[in-house]
């Protein structure tokens, strides 16, 4: 019958798939896979990720992501904290996300290594490979959330310009993935160029991100849930700022994800 594969044809696009895996398997044995975040050997990962961190670095970047966090903020809390309320880091914060999904503590150095090496050139595959790593361990209440568009915070277009890649970017593309849900690059714009926020104080921070973002698409995020990516988050005055322009034109409740959380910085 026309349109119906024949036995040859099954029979060949089997020896075709067969062929590729014994080329992967030799590619594999002659360069065994290499963790993305060390160097070292790479065992096998689960099927089900495509995560290339191996176990030590796992244990290394994971040592917090299953300690309690406020809800809130994605700061460590203690066993009697309130985790809805907020922590001390965040507590008197009128953030306008409703909560933050992260892996880790900034100040813990495999971690601030991965964020750091994740902003140059090259570092693609580390980004991809934590945002896989933090799915492991927050893609459930992910999904629990009902998310339909991921939004990742945005450059302002001098800094595009001379950017090989952006971290919030690399992070936001492998969300959607998993949430089988848009990402909307051009949703979000900043519209002014900010100071480094690093040796800023936190009202400092705050004045440097106020209302530094638009929305250029009010309607794709009219009545939506919205997944706010950025790679670190310190103060919370950056996601607060655009998850308050999201807000500001219909987004139903926004949530955030980075992959760390920085303390100290009220």
């Amino acid at each position: 019958m026309p349109g119906q594969p024949t036995i040859l044809g099954t029979q060949l696009a089997h020896l075709s798939g067969a062929c590729k895996g014994f080329v992967t398997a030799g590619w594999d044995f002659v360069f065994p896979p290499a963790c993305v975040a060390c160097g070292g050997e790479l065992a096998a990962p689960r099927s089900d990720s495509t995560c290339q961190i191996c176990a030590e670095c796992r244990q290394k970047l994971s040592v917090h992501a299953l300690h309690p966090s406020c809800l809130r903020c994605g700061a460590p809390v203690g066993p009697y904290v309130d985790r809805q309320r907020g922590c001390q880091e965040c507590r008197r914060e009128p953030f306008a996300f409703k909560t933050v999904y992260r892996l880790g503590i900034y100040q813990e150095s495999a971690i601030k290594e991965s964020v750091l090496r994740g902003k140059y050139i090259g570092g693609q595959p580390l980004l991809t490979s934590l945002a896989e790593l933090i799915w492991e361990y927050a893609g459930h209440e992910m999904q629990a959330a009902q998310i339909d568009l991921v939004v990742p915070i945005p450059q302002h277009w001098r800094q595009r310009m001379f950017s090989r890649h952006h971290a919030p970017d690399v992070l936001a593309e492998a969300w959607g993935r998993r949430l089988q849900v848009p990402v909307g690059y051009p949703i979000l714009a900043k519209v002014r160029k900010t100071q480094k926020q690093a040796h800023l104080s936190r009202t400092e921070r705050h004045k440097n991100q106020h209302q530094v973002f638009r929305v250029t698409r009010p309607a794709m995020v009219k009545g939506k849930t919205i997944l706010l990516v950025d790679d670190v988050l310190t103060t919370g005055a950056t996601a607060h700022s655009a998850a308050k322009a999201l807000r500001g034109n219909g987004a139903k409740l926004v949530v955030v994800a980075v992959i760390a959380r920085v303390l100290g910085q009220r």
